[in-house]
């Protein structure tokens, strides 16, 4: 990525309803996860229509969500995001636990309990446990490097409009995947070698332009969670702003809420431009 300067995301979504609906409390999550490494950020959200209510709050998973409420009939809903580009960083500035400096390695009994819901994999497909086991003992940080890796040369990137992340195994038999798929791939191949994994959804910020992404993080002790991209095989640095944070691809989703059943046409644009 560039470095002319400070720079920002705007992204824009529009949920066109067609008609006037009711909607019950909507969940969003569109703003920057908290960095240890980096300070506070400038950031807004703006809404269209006005909300009656709208509260920032902290979920389980330590993600900022917005809940709120809107008027009684909406035709058109808009979120609008602006975001700083955060500085250059050293992906690689950490320092792993001594008992996690080599693969295997085993989690401490209390960190275990508290990454339990992150160490869940699905009934492994022999394709997808076979990618899993294709390493043997090896530095840590090396061999989740060349995991990712693998996962990268196994599919083709395709962009999917349609909604939904394909199983491990399908994106296995497909050879292709959006960024979702192959994030999900691979959170399930670290948990199956027992490594504590979860989805990321978030921004993809490079010169051109910037874009909604997905990639995994695995948990390391000594450096805490690791930024793993499956499309490009390497570990996320400062283009990649990460919104969401979940066990499961559902729990990172930008919006989440009830709606009357009926069509929507959703529509979304993100950019760059100089802060």
């Amino acid at each position: 990525m560039s470095e002319a300067g400070p720079k920002r995301v705007l992204h824009r979504t529009v949920y066109d309803y067609g008609r006037a609906v009711r909607l019950g409390p909507q969940w969003v999550r569109l703003r920057p996860m908290p960095d240890p490494r980096a300070p506070e950020q400038a950031y807004a959200l703006r809404v269209t229509p006005t909300p009656l209510s709208l509260h920032w709050q902290m979920d389980p998973e330590g993600n900022r969500v917005a809940r709120m409420v809107l008027p009684a009939e909406v035709e058109r809903l808009t979120l609008e995001v602006s975001a700083c580009v955060p500085a250059a960083r050293n992906p690689f500035d950490f320092l792993l636990e001594p008992s996690a400096e080599t693969m295997p390695f085993t989690y401490a009994p209390s960190t275990a309990v508290a990454l339990a819901r992150y160490l869940v994999a699905e009934p492994a497909e022999p394709a997808v446990q076979a990618l899993a086991d294709e390493a043997g003992p090896a530095a840590t940080v090396e061999w989740l490097l060349a995991l990712t890796a693998r996962v990268r040369d196994r599919l083709d990137y395709i962009v999917r409009e349609e909604p939904g992340v394909w199983s491990p195994g399908q994106t296995l038999a497909e050879g292709r995947g959006s960024c979702r798929d192959s994030a999900w791939l691979l959170v399930q191949a670290l948990r199956l070698r027992g490594v504590a994994a979860r989805f990321v959804s978030g921004y993809l910020v490079q010169d051109e332009g910037a874009e909604l992404h997905a990639w995994a993080e695995a948990y390391l002790p000594g450096a805490g969670w690791v930024g793993v991209d499956a499309t490009s095989g390497f570990l996320t640095a400062e283009q990649h702003i990460g919104l969401a944070a979940a066990p499961e691809p559902g729990g990172a989703a930008p919006l989440e809420g009830t709606v009357e059943p009926g069509p929507v046409h959703l529509t979304t644009s993100v950019q760059v431009v100089a802060a």
